[in-house]
């Protein structure tokens, strides 16, 4: 009988960790791990969004398992930002969770958006508003790319 094995990925803030498993038995049969390169200064957290998906293959790799694994659940930080041109190609780093910046200008909608309950209705708003006007030159890159 041939050996059925899954992989779960965590892709979290600071490594991508895959863990392989024989799912007749729940034997772990190999883990992998590769941490991802994180640029912090300032309140900022970025990262390169390429480097998840290397942090991917070589974890996986690093499990000697790849050409074998059938099914895989990926489960990852949330609240990240990447800005994408129409070809699916970051534009910038990613701007993570974790990161600062927006403290101030996020306190300030949250007081022109009538308060904490005011702001349940648009929980999007403050981190789109902050990009928009910390960033606008990836907006020009993409007037100038035709994203």
């Amino acid at each position: 009988m041939r050996t059925k094995l899954v992989a779960g990925v965590d892709c979290s803030t600071q490594s991508t960790k895959v863990l392989v498993v024989d799912i007749d038995n729940g034997e772990i049969k190999a883990t992998g791990k590769v941490a991802h390169n994180v640029f912090r200064s300032g309140g900022a957290s970025e990262t390169d969004p390429e480097n998840w998906w290397d942090a991917l293959a070589k974890a996986i790799d690093k499990t000697g398992y790849a050409s074998k694994i059938e099914a895989i659940s990926i489960a990852a930080q949330q609240l990240g930002v990447v800005t994408l041109d129409k070809n699916h190609k970051p534009l910038r780093r990613a701007i993570l969770w974790d990161d600062t910046r927006s403290a101030t200008k996020a306190e300030q909608l949250v007081s022109e958006l009538g308060g904490p309950k005011g702001c349940y209705k648009f929980n999007w708003y403050t981190t789109v508003s902050w990009i928009l006007s910390l960033f606008l030159g990836v907006v020009e890159r993409c007037r100038t790319r035709n994203c």
